[in-house]
């Protein structure tokens, strides 16, 4: 029965703390309105420390691999990382294709236009839904549908549209065996892909902190401590300031506070906490 109530998922995010404590720190920090700076490319690509979601060992990775030149790469390092497209194959397709290693091929002309920009790899649902769609020529209705009888591993959705999906291919000239092909790559795909939209918003977050990284570093380290208790975290944190050239000293009774502190040289103080 219904009980009029509304059910709402809050999540807290540490990250847009540190967002904002950086702008605190310094009130000139404007956010970018673009996403396409050369230079915060390079920032990500060098050091995933700090970073919205690339922090992990298997998305550093892949990043690394992937080396993400604009926006729309960056975006697919946070789908290609999560395991169900490591344990597919798509990840390791997707890096061997773009850097010419392997070949880029498509079972139908058709998939040609949705899957380009992934290099043949199905990666998001939007992908999967535009197989249904433009492919094989169903109703948007029906993508939706079959995604989320894939997506949840709903049986009989399965065994209702598969046969569709199948004779919707064979009434626009596709032949019975590459339309198999395709759905069994979709189904694959569509257990574990994200959805486009998640992943640009996340990713864009991703994004603002190499940019704060890049452009306002001073401002992202200390904010970046002051919400950071995780002592090895902190160490990493403190090794790459050093490397960048700061110099990190001890709590100083003239100048720390009960925040991590900077002066205009380059020298950094923790705090009395």
């Amino acid at each position: 029965s219904c009980l009029s109530m509304l059910k709402q998922d809050m999540l807290g995010l540490n990250t847009l703390t540190i967002v904002a404590e950086a702008m605190d720190l310094n009130k000139n920090i404007t956010l970018p309105s673009t996403y396409d700076d050369e230079r915060v490319y390079e920032t990500i690509n060098k050091s995933q420390l700090g970073l919205f979601q690339f922090e992990g060992a298997g998305v550093a990775e892949t990043c690394r691999q992937i080396q993400p030149r604009n926006f729309e790469e960056l975006t697919d390092v946070t789908a290609l990382a999560r395991p169900g497209a490591q344990d597919s194959g798509d990840t390791k397709h997707y890096i061997n294709r773009k850097f010419g290693l392997e070949s880029v091929e498509y079972d139908h002309p058709l998939l040609e236009p949705i899957l380009e920009k992934t290099y043949g790899a199905i990666v998001y649902q939007e992908q999967a839904m535009r197989i249904v769609t433009d492919f094989a020529g169903m109703s948007a209705a029906d993508a939706d549908t079959i995604r989320k009888g894939i997506g949840k591993k709903i049986q009989a959705i399965f065994d209702e549209y598969y046969p569709k999906f199948i004779q919707a291919c064979l009434d626009r000239g596709i032949s019975q065996d590459i339309a198999e092909t395709v759905f069994k790559k979709m189904e694959a795909s569509a257990s574990y892909s994200f959805n486009k939209a998640h992943a640009v918003s996340y990713t864009a977050l991703t994004y603002i902190t190499g940019y704060l990284k890049t452009y306002y570093p001073i401002e992202f380290y200390i904010a970046l401590l002051n919400n950071t208790d995780n002592e090895d975290k902190r160490m990493q944190i403190y090794n790459e300031m050093k490397n960048s050239g700061y110099l990190i000293h001890n709590p100083d009774i003239n100048i720390s506070k009960d925040t991590i502190v900077s002066t205009n040289d380059n020298n950094v103080y923790l705090s009395f906490n």
